[in-house]
């Protein structure tokens, strides 16, 4: 039997934003396997809201209409194709409709299986692993023009946060007809696993974010407080936050 999870996702403009172009949603299967996903629209005349919802869509539609994973590399090789779908689905519509502004999305997203968890990024919206005696452990690597200054010795790590540059994204989805999809797996020990957008971690610090998660506040309240302090501390973007918990 799988053990029994715990799940909240919300979604906020933030204190500046006219439109909220983030979606945020968390999907449980008969079997137990779970689907997370986070994405963050960008793009003029509602293309960024667009191409998120049309990102979680294809693979939420996707999800439900698959019967069972039998191994986790075709787990992975699911969830690389059907990201592939999405970029495509997006693209299209762009072209087709001839938005102003273009239109794309970062997407993060979470697979979790028995003892399995895969996760992939295109863009720079997060994954996260929680565990008290660990604390918050990053699963997903940043797709932004810092990130690539950073890795080339131009910038240091403590710069990130004031470098204006750092909203620059290296990759999207819909931006391209063929786009790269970063793909980690690593095991999972039902570990609390947090997906969210950059209106989240631009605006709370690491530590912040894990004296939040280690309370024995209520999956939905830990949600909310996370939402809560984006916006007290500035609430310049939009704001995803998708968090799971299992009982051990």
């Amino acid at each position: 039997m799988r053990t029994p999870k715990r799940y909240s996702v919300k979604v906020d403009k933030g204190k500046v934003r006219e439109k909220n172009e983030d979606r945020g949603y968390i999907v449980v299967n008969s079997r137990g396997d779970v689907l997370m996903v986070v994405a963050d629209g960008m793009g003029g005349h509602d293309g960024g809201e667009i191409a998120a919802q049309l990102a979680c869509d294809t693979l939420i539609e996707t999800f439900r209409a698959k019967s069972r994973f039998f191994t986790t590399l075709s787990a992975k090789i699911w969830l690389r194709k059907t990201i592939r779908k999405a970029n495509t689905r997006i693209f299209k519509h762009a072209k087709e409709t001839n938005i102003k502004g273009g239109m794309g999305t970062t997407l993060i997203c979470a697979l979790i299986l028995k003892n399995s968890i895969i996760i992939a990024n295109v863009g720079d919206s997060r994954a996260y692993k929680f565990e008290k005696s660990e604390g918050l452990t990053l699963l997903s690597e940043d797709q932004t023009y810092v990130d690539y200054l950073i890795k080339s010795g131009h910038i240091s790590e403590e710069e990130r946060s004031s470098d204006s540059r750092r909203h620059i994204l290296t990759n999207a989805l819909g931006l391209h007809a063929k786009t790269p999809i970063e793909i980690n797996h690593y095991l999972y020990k039902n570990e609390t696993i947090l997906l969210c957008s950059d209106g989240l971690y631009h605006r709370i610090t690491t530590s912040q974010i894990s004296n939040i998660l280690s309370t024995n506040d209520a999956v939905e309240q830990k949600v909310a407080t996370l939402v809560v302090l984006a916006n007290e501390n500035g609430g310049d973007d939009n704001i995803a936050v998708a968090l799971l918990e299992a009982d051990v």
